[in-house]
This record gives C-alpha cells, structure tokens and sequence, in this order.
C-alpha cells in the first residue's frame, strides 16, 4: 500500500506567501510537461514494484489549470502501469478561480472523487494581501461546479494569523466555510520563507506580523467552532466528517511510503527521501529528450531504527489519536518510553503529552505548541 503524489507546478500568479515550486502558466510548456509526466510513471512502473496505490493526489501549482484531455490521459496513465485500489482516494488541488464544470467533469470521468480547494479566506481584502487570484464569490461557484460534476468529497483550506486579521474576521471565516457543508476543513497558520514576497513587507515594517498569542486563540476557535459544527479534529491542523478523513496524508502521519512524479516532487522509501530537482525545462529535457531519469537528490537517509522511528514518532504526533508505543515496538524495534524517555517526560511535565496506555497523544494544549515536543524528540537520537 502507498500513496501517489503527482506535481503540477504551473500557477497564473504565485502567492505572496507561497514557497512551493511554481511557474507562471504556459499552455504549451504545460502540454509538455503533461508529457513528460507520463513518461516518468512510465520508467517508474517498468523499474519498480510499489505495491497498491491507496491514495492519488493532483497537486501543485494549479493542477485545475489541466486541460481536461490531460487530466484524463493523467490518469489513465496511472491505472496501465501502477496497481490501483479499487477504493482508491483520488484528489485534486483547486484554485477557486480555476475551477471551471469542464475540468471537473473530466476529473470525474478520470476517476478524480475528492476536490481540495485552496480558499484560505472568505475576505476578499485578506485574499489580496496573500495575491490570490479568486474572490469569496468564486469559493462559492467552485463548490457549485464541485457538486454539479458529482464531487460531492470536496475539502476547504483556510489559513489564520495573517497581518491584520482579528479573532472576529477569523471566527466569520470559520462560519462561512462551515456554511458550504465540506467534507473536510484544513486550518494552517501563515507561516512563510523569508525570501517570500509577504515575508519581505512584514521586515520592511510595511505589516505586522500577529502576537502568538492572538494565532493561539484563533487557532483554539478554529477547533471549538469546528468540533461544535460536527467536524472530528483528526490531526493539529485537519478537521473532517465522519470517514473523510483525507487517506493521502494519513499515509504521511502513519509513515507509509509514497512516490512523487513530477518537477519537485518528493518520495520516501525505505527509510529514503528523495526528490525530483524542482527544475521545469530540465525535468522535461531529461524524460522527453535524453531518455533518462529526472535529476534528483536525497533529502534524507534515514539508516537507523532510532532515526525510523523518531521520523515516525513526529508524524504520529500530528495525529489526534497519537501513537500506540506496543504497536511502534513491533514496528520498529524501539519502545518509545524508553528511547524518548527524557523528551516525553518534559513534554508531559509541561502537559504537552499525555500517555493513556498504549497511547501517547499531544494534549490539547500541546497542539499549538507541538514543535517543542517535536524538537526533544529529534535532539533525543542526537
């Protein structure tokens, strides 16, 4: 079982917050690149056996800024060469403002059954400042076109502690996107590069960034409003219905292994991570035209089951539920009472953790504050 995770790094305008690899969109160096996205599933498939992809995931960049002939060649593509769960969970990025009834209905088709649509704000004033593209009047046609192309499974992100938001604009925020019924609602603090455009205005002082302790009481609201509205807290920032959790980061928290296509894209693997040089034009020129694997780099290598299992403790972490410490031993050889023994016992000292045996979970509090678990954790396999 494992996850899939295909990159398409063309936007119409990068967001002033935005870190991830993107270009500006060129339909006919996306026509290629759409190409060469099927040659490397190709060369993948013939090279390795992966197993049973459970999950698919269309992110970028745009991903909906794919003509619908190319997402239905995408993943027609993906179903010849690599083993398909017959449940599998297949999501799409949106732009809100790219979100056209054509694209989904050829997702549809394509076997697309989940929609991830980045909204961030209902503020159009907010929206700007963050250079997006869409308006709140476009969120709302984007969850029109979802359900009219039989996407019923579609998520909401929203992002909180942006200069100049207050806890009330934040709360509306919240009411709106509960308003429009998703399946699922993703909540993350603004947090950026300092190269990145918006980080630059707040050094320059033309902004100012939000006390931590104004982002906790809008984070703590976001899980009151949301848990009080029917929605499960699953992980710190993801809040679904009942059964919609999203399976493709699950995979993520659990430590499972997933394979990345596309320009910038990551995967792990036996302990390995490793991804694709974020580099468009080379990227094609490789696949395309010198017949040969994208460059890529290792990110990390993780040999030892101290370092295994630290990675995986951290991703378990996330998960509301936590991490069963008898089934981590199994798994990895460790008991993590003992491995962990001086990181957990601070972290539970400062009520960051609890352990409720056989679980070690974040306490509510330690949620917002997780990295500090997390940092011990590391410095512990030093």
């Amino acid at each position: 079982m494992m996850g899939i995770y295909i990159h398409f790094p063309f936007c119409l305008s990068k967001c002033s917050y935005c870190d991830f690899y993107s270009i500006p969109h060129q339909p006919d160096l996306a026509e290629e690149y759409g190409n060469a996205l099927l040659r490397e599933i190709e060369r993948i498939a013939n090279r390795q056996e992966w197993g049973t992809a459970t999950s698919i995931y269309l992110g970028g960049g745009t991903p909906s800024l794919m003509s619908p002939a190319q997402i239905r060649k995408l993943f027609a593509h993906i179903r010849k060469f690599f083993s398909v769960a017959a449940d599998c969970e297949i999501t799409m990025e949106a732009n809100p403002e790219t979100v056209s009834l054509d694209r989904l209905k050829a997702g549809c088709e394509a076997g697309v059954n989940r929609i991830s649509l980045g909204v961030q704000s209902f503020n159009d004033s907010e929206l700007r400042l963050l250079g997006r593209i869409h308006s709140r009047d476009a969120v709302y046609r984007s969850v029109e076109n979802a359900v009219k192309a039989g996407i019923f499974n579609y998520g909401l992100d929203l992002i909180y502690g942006i200069p100049g938001q207050d806890l009330p604009g934040w709360k509306h925020n919240l009411q709106e996107a509960v308003s429009l019924a998703p399946a699922h609602l993703s909540c993350y603090l603004l947090q950026m590069e300092e190269t990145v455009p918006l980080a630059l205005r707040l050094q320059k002082g033309e902004l100012s960034a939000l006390p931590e302790e104004d982002e906790a009481d809008m984070y703590y609201a976001a899980v009151s409003c949301l848990e009080h509205a029917g929605y499960q807290h699953y992980e710190i920032s993801n809040f679904c219905r009942p059964e919609a959790a999203c399976r493709h980061n699950l995979n993520y928290w659990e430590a499972g292994d997933y394979l990345g296509i596309g320009a910038g894209a990551v995967s792990f693997r036996g302990g390995v991570r490793y991804r694709n040089l974020p580099e468009i034009r080379q990227y094609i020129r490789s696949l395309l035209y010198q017949d040969r694997d994208p460059p890529r780099e290792v990110m990390e290598s993780l040999i030892s089951k101290e370092q295994l299992g630290c990675d995986a403790m951290i991703m378990g972490l996330r998960m509301t539920q936590g991490v069963n410490a008898d089934e981590f031993e199994k798994r990895f050889g460790l008991q993590p009472l003992t491995v962990f023994a001086a990181a957990l016992q601070q972290s539970r000292e400062e009520g960051l953790l609890e352990y409720d045996h056989p679980w070690l979970r974040l306490t509510r509090r330690g949620y917002f504050l997780s990295n500090r678990v997390f940092v011990r954790l590391l410095e512990a396999i030093l």
